[in-house]
């Protein structure tokens, strides 16, 4: 008797494997008078209990093998490493797997199963293993769940935030971290470095320069014509389409998205702002992201920002202000059905005017870019006709007989006018001085925000040098030239071996 207790005991101990109805049950038969003989009937009862405990326990045992032996056959001749595998992962009976694809191009996927009646492989993310700049990378999926993953550099990470919750992050060789989370929604990714800085992730199939700086227009048809703005919407922080004049064109023919348009509001004001939305697409905003037909969009215009920030914890940190931060960078734009003569607008800075749905009629001009003319004064005509030359020829000995200031200040007009190519070519190419390659020049910061800063930068150290002087000693120089708190300021240079003084890589002290 003692040990049917015992053994009863060690059973009931799993009680979480049965009903409370079970329980109750047997407790009950032990708990009969002994005159009845209620033996057989505890054992029956015992054995339909383990039999119970034995069926919940192998269930889940049985599908896992079951999807081992399902991955395995999907995967057949596929050399692969699963990183990470979790069951019942969202909910009962689904799995998420990570897993890196070995072959011509190593990649990594994300992979999300549900089992019904067998197990069914629902949908997949990937991205590259080793990609350029890690950050640059990463993907996800347009229907929910929403899987979001990507690659990023070790040393650059602390935590990646996707929506509200945080990333798993799985060690990689040489110095890489893959990183992935499931949203129920469309979520905003955000990383924060080793010394604490927010930002954003953009995808790398919008690295655009062509979208994300404001155009020169040197010539102008008989439509066209340039204003002067007295107020602006698309302000991030450096007076964005305020510093110069801009060209507009009344008789635009097409309009695109990312395309910069004045129209005139519901209220008889004419505003500036970006179009996002095109006709006949579905649009929606899901805490700060724009959504278009069900993808979110990774682009630089097509999340929320304040000021050039695009981080709500970067703001905050910076501008201390969150009186409306959180409602901006948190915005949400109930599902919208454009018609095919409507189109949707977002100015540049969210904070600044109106997100809504803009028709044809309303439309006044398209914003082709700055007017030229009023810039290039700060550059002479042979300045001008040198960078024409280098462009053209991709040949240093356009500038050999050239003096230092010149050579600089031409350099600067390359990066006036947004050409990271020529600027990164006519740094030194002595290897001791070069910091980073033609191609990381070309991926560095290409925010809107960041480019119109660059912009500014040359016209005012192009005045600053103009005025300046050259010395050297050796083959290593510096133009000295005042600035305006009156310190002097210093562009280094370094001459190659053909004579030619080319500015060093961070000249500036």
């Amino acid at each position: 008797m003692n040990n049917i207790k015992r053994e009863l005991k060690e059973v009931l101990e799993e009680k979480e494997r049965f009903t409370e109805k079970n329980i109750n049950y047997i407790i009950q038969q032990i708990q009969e008078p002994k005159r009845r003989n209620w033996t057989p009937l505890f054992v029956v009862a015992s054995f339909v209990a383990l039999l119970v405990l034995f069926i919940s326990v192998k269930q889940p045992n049985d599908q896992q093998a079951q999807f081992t032996r399902y991955f395995e056959s999907k995967m057949k001749d596929v050399n692969y490493e699963i990183i990470f595998q979790q069951f019942n992962y969202l909910k009962d009976n689904d799995a998420l797997v990570a897993f890196i694809e070995r072959h011509e191009e190593e990649k990594i996927y994300l992979a999300y199963f549900e089992y019904q009646n067998g197990w069914q492989w629902r949908q997949t993310t990937g991205t590259q293993s080793k990609p350029y700049l890690g950050k640059e990378f990463w993907g996800s999926t347009v229907q929910a769940p929403y899987m979001y993953a990507g690659v990023i550099e070790t040393a650059m990470l602390q935590q990646i935030i996707v929506g509200e919750q945080k990333a798993t992050l799985i060690p990689l060789e040489d110095g890489l971290t893959y990183w992935f989370a499931v949203s129920d929604k469309a979520a905003r990714i955000v990383v924060q470095d080793k010394n604490n800085v927010w930002e954003r992730l953009a995808g790398d199939i919008y690295h655009d320069d062509s979208i994300k700086h404001i155009p020169l227009i040197d010539s102008l048809s008989e439509e066209q014509y340039a204003i002067k703005l007295t107020n602006n919407t698309m302000e991030q922080g450096n007076q964005e389409y305020m510093q110069y004049p801009i060209v507009v064109d009344p008789k635009f023919d097409t309009l695109d998205r990312s395309d910069v348009i004045l129209y005139t509001d519901k209220d008889g004001q004419q505003v500036m702002s970006r179009i996002l939305g095109l006709p006949n697409e579905t649009i929606e905003i899901t805490n700060g992201t724009v959504v278009i037909n069900t993808i979110p969009l990774p682009h630089y215009h097509m999340y929320a920002k304040i000021m050039g920030e695009t981080v709500y914890e970067s703001y905050i940190e910076k501008f201390k202000n969150p009186s409306n931060a959180q409602e901006i960078f948190f915005y949400n734009y109930p599902v919208t059905q454009l018609s095919d003569n409507e189109i949707f607008v977002i100015p540049d800075n969210w904070s600044l005017d109106k997100i809504e749905k803009v028709s044809f009629e309303q439309v006044d001009a398209k914003v082709l870019g700055y007017d030229s003319k009023s810039m290039e004064k700060h550059w002479t005509e042979e300045e001008r006709n040198l960078y024409n030359e280098f462009k053209s020829s991709n040949n240093l000995e356009v500038f050999q007989h050239i003096d230092p200031i010149t050579y600089v200040r031409t350099q600067l007009y390359a990066r006036f006018i947004v050409d990271k190519r020529a600027d990164y070519r006519m740094y030194t190419t002595n290897p001791e001085h070069v910091q980073w390659t033609e191609d990381q020049h070309i991926r560095q910061n290409n925010s809107l925000s960041h480019l119109e800063n660059e912009r500014r930068y040359a016209i005012y150290y192009a005045q600053l040098l103009q005025n300046g002087e050259f010395q050297f000693e050796g083959s290593e120089g510096a133009i000295i030239f005042n600035l305006p708190n009156g310190d002097l300021g210093m562009w280094r240079m370094v001459q190659n071996q053909n004579g030619l003084w080319q500015s060093s890589f961070l000249p500036l002290q």
